[in-house]
């Protein structure tokens, strides 16, 4: 996975966009992006269907997707033992089958330097990914 911070206000110590370092750690409460594979086929309609071709790139435009909404499909995410809101998860255009999964990291969470990261679908768990976390209330 490939972990971007993004803040929602101008007033984080974060650049935004930039990926999560030790110089630029993600702070709780904040927005970041994570990019994963392996959460299978989007909920399909008649929009979707049909821009959906094996081995071929999401096209840039193209309408935004998500896992189907079901127990076994949904996206969660735990973030520095915590849960971390899923806002949405979306094949990324020009990629084939990689999805950006946004989270809204818990604002509680304390600081640590390799901060692990989850997220599952029904009963499949995805491998750790670290990032540092800096809470600036400790």
């Amino acid at each position: 996975m490939i972990l971007t911070a993004f803040s929602q206000t101008l007033c984080c110590a974060n650049v935004e966009g930039a990926p999560i370092t030790a110089d630029n750690p993600a702070q709780p409460g904040e927005v970041i992006v994570l990019y994963a594979t392996g959460l299978g086929l989007p909920a399909l309609n008649d929009t979707i269907a049909p821009l959906l071709q094996t081995g071929q790139q999401w096209p840039v435009g193209g309408p935004v997707t998500s896992p189907p909404n079901d127990t076994d499909h949904s996206v969660s995410s735990i973030a520095g033992g915590k849960t971390a809101d899923v806002l949405s998860a979306n094949l990324l255009p020009g990629t084939v089958g990689t999805y950006e999964v946004i989270l809204h990291l818990n604002g509680d969470i304390p600081s640590d330097v390799a901060m692990p990261i989850t997220i599952a679908q029904g009963f499949f768990v995805s491998n750790v990914a670290t990032v540092p976390l800096v809470n600036p209330a400790q």
